[in-house]
Order: C-alpha cells, then structure tokens, then sequence
C-alpha cells in the first residue's frame, strides 16, 4: 500500500484518479440530466392534450405517458447525483478553488447550484408519482413557493439571475471562451471543429433558454399572487396557453438538450483537473 499516494491523493482530491473518474461520470450523467430535461419539455408542450380533458392536460399527460414518466424518474435521480456532486465540491474544495474571497464566493455558488438542482430533482419526482385527476393538478413545493410573498420573492432573484446568466453563457459560447476549459489542444481537423461547434451550440442554446426560464419565473411569481393554488402543472399549463407559449418552451426544450449533448463531450474533452 502507498500511504503517499494516499496522503497525496486525501490532501490534494483533484489531482487524484479517483477524482478524475467520478468527475467524468457527474458530467456526463449532468449531460443525461439536461437532455432529458429537454425531452421532458418537448413531451409536454406538444404532446399533451386540451387542458380541459382532465388526465391529458400536459403535466397529465407527461406522468401518465410511461415514456414521460420513465424520464422524470431518471431525471430526478440525476439531479440528485450532480447535486451531490456540487455540495462536495463545495464543501470538500474538490477544484481547489482556495479560501481568497473569489474561491469562496465559487465554492458558494457550487452549493447554490447544489441545492437547486436538488430542489429541482424533488420536483420532478414529485410530479412523476403525484395523483392526476379531472380538474386537478399537482401540488408541490412550486405551488408552495407561489402561496407565500418570501417563495415569490425568491422565485423573482432566480427569474432575474437567469437572465442575466444566460447572457453571460451567450458571450460565452459565441465568443469561444469555453475552449480553455478543454483538452483538444491534440485533435485537428474536422473532429476539434465538431467539438468546438457543439460546445458554442451548446451555451448559446442555453444562454437563450435561461432568460426564457427567467421570464417563465417572473411570469409565476407575479402570477402566484392572484391563483394561489398553482402548482408546476398550473404554472407550465398557463405558459402554453399562451401565444408562441408552446414555442417558447420548445426553444428551451432545445437549448437544455444542446448543452446535454455537449456536457457528455466535456465528460470526455475537458480539463476537469485544476
């Protein structure tokens, strides 16, 4: 046994095999999370039915549909898995990002992301195994948040954080300053093209996807107020009731599904050790 390599490897975690492995695995099964994300919307704004019929409105139709129901269950687990994830790099300093006030602040910003995507995993569980019924929807913690002005005070500052960092993500992509984060430095010709094509498609997508998020949120918080009972379902059924509502989540179905597919090649490309 090498009790230096083991020191070495407690001491430092991100230079370790170990970290390396189950940091690919996080990303890809991130990359799964977002495409099923994006399946899940697509299932919903055009699969469902008049929202009058009960069990085929769309959130019925999606828990109902053993396809959709199947990608809530998957999704839900996922996000927990990159939840986990982000609470031990912020907890462990996985990234060895430092304790100066930017590390802190990028340590802070992993647990938030934690504990969203946790939240949002919940939610999706939640949804996969609530009661459908005539002239129902599903209760949950969303519907809580809505019934509570401190829920839609903070439903309001992520609306607004979504925007703008799905503006930062468009500089990002458009402008290619996702490139230092990966290992192609070796790979020419059409190969480095394609990975660089899917890695701007994949932040644009994105970037354009957030404010969309954001709206939606702003919209459920300024909402809540007056239908107090809303829930997920409620709150996504009024969206796609309304002109290009449908659309709207589709484009963001399409820009969650784009940054999967580019996740799961940063699982392979990039450079996941500081």
């Amino acid at each position: 046994m090498d009790l230096a390599a083991i020191r070495y490897g407690i001491e430092h975690p991100s230079q370790s095999p170990g970290f390396v492995r189950a940091a690919k695995f996080e990303y890809a099964v991130k990359g799964v999370a977002y495409s099923l994300i994006g399946a899940i919307a697509l299932l919903f704004a055009f699969g469902g039915g008049d929202s009058a019929r009960g069990t085929r409105d769309g959130v019925g139709h999606v828990i109902v549909h053993p396809v959709g129901h199947m990608l809530l269950v998957v999704t839900g687990v996922a996000l927990f898995v990159h939840a986990f994830w982000r609470l031990l790099e912020a907890g462990m300093d996985l990234r060895a990002r430092g304790d100066t006030p930017k590390g802190i602040a990028t340590r802070v910003a992993y647990a938030a992301s934690g504990l969203v995507n946790f939240a949002v995993g919940v939610l999706a569980l939640q949804v996969a195994y609530s009661p459908v019924s005539a002239g129902s929807g599903t209760r949950d913690w969303f519907g809580a948040l809505l019934s509570a002005a401190p829920g839609r005070a903070v439903l309001i500052v992520l609306g607004f954080a979504a925007v703008a960092f799905g503006v930062h993500q468009i500089q990002k992509g458009w402008r290619e300053r996702f490139l230092r984060d990966l290992r192609i430095g070796s790979i020419l010709g059409q190969r480095r093209r394609r990975i660089i094509r899917a890695g701007r498609l994949g932040y644009v997508a994105r970037g354009i996807a957030l404010p969309i998020v954001g709206g939606f949120l702003l919209q459920a918080a300024i909402d809540g107020g007056m239908d107090r009972g809303a829930g997920v379902g409620g709150t996504l059924q009024a969206i796609v009731a309304q002109p290009f509502g449908a659309f709207m989540i589709g484009v963001v179905a399409f820009g969650l599904a784009c940054y999967g597919v580019y996740e799961m090649l940063f699982a392979k490309y990039g450079r996941l050790v500081r």
